[in-house]
């Protein structure tokens, strides 16, 4: 597989588990509140997954946790701050 095909289907596992995560708490009525505690479980059961399969170590896990928070930082810098429903 090229690095293209894994960006794309990447991105396509991505967008569908977001839609999936948050959609039916927002339409249900629910709060950001809610969907971050889902988004909380998720990661944890994926790293707990990793860890299981390939076995790494705690500076492991810590470092793909730096990344991830990185990552999230540099992408909230790009939205502009609203006050919504839940603010």
């Amino acid at each position: 597989m090229t690095d293209r095909d894994a960006s794309k289907r990447h991105n396509e596992i991505s967008r569908d588990l977001l839609f999936r995560i948050v959609k039916p708490v927002i339409d249900a009525g629910g709060t950001t509140s809610e969907v971050m505690v889902i988004l909380e479980s998720v990661v944890a059961g994926v790293l707990t997954a990793c860890a299981k399969i390939d076995g790494r170590d705690e500076a492991h896990r810590d470092g793909m946790l730096m990344a991830l928070e990185s990552r999230v930082r540099e992408r909230l810098l790009t939205i502009p701050l609203q006050r919504g429903r839940n603010g």
